[in-house]
């Protein structure tokens, strides 16, 4: 596996601000040949390093996001009860962390009977201790290479 150097890294971000930009537009930006673009994004989903394209939805739709802070029951498999919790289609994210809580989910509903029945459910699945939610209220994304 490369180590990741700048041009990578400039790739990585202009995709993660949106994954549909066109490798040309991607040279242009960057001042680089379309064909190396091309080349390097093909070498970072090869080797794992961009594992796929995801979407960004918009305010519209979904209402109400929240954080589902998780412990599970000493000696369950972690990795497990993440693959139940990512099943949910109000799931966005799972994250493993160190210490407690072992998981963060990120939850995107449309309701708070939604948000409630997407707890619920979560706190049935096997080996799950103990849950607390924080509802989202505003959000701070990073703006990256901003069109002059």
């Amino acid at each position: 596996m490369k180590i990741l150097d700048d041009v990578d890294r400039q790739i990585i971000a202009l995709l993660k601000e949106n994954a549909r930009i066109k490798n040309t537009e991607i040279a242009q930006l960057l001042g680089i040949n379309e064909a190396t673009v091309r080349n390097r994004i093909k070498r970072l989903e090869h080797e794992g390093i961009i594992l796929s394209y995801t979407v960004q939805l918009g305010e519209m739709a979904h209402q109400i996001e929240a954080y589902l802070w998780i412990e599970v029951r000493p000696g369950t498999n972690i990795p497990d009860v993440a693959k139940k919790i990512t099943i949910l289609p109000e799931v966005e994210q799972v994250s493993e962390l160190a210490g407690k809580p072992d998981l963060v989910a990120k939850l995107s509903c449309r309701t708070t009977n939604q948000l409630n029945e997407v707890i619920d459910t979560i706190r049935n699945i096997k080996g799950i201790d103990e849950t607390k939610t924080s509802i989202i209220l505003r959000q701070y994304l990073p703006k990256r290479h901003e069109k002059e």
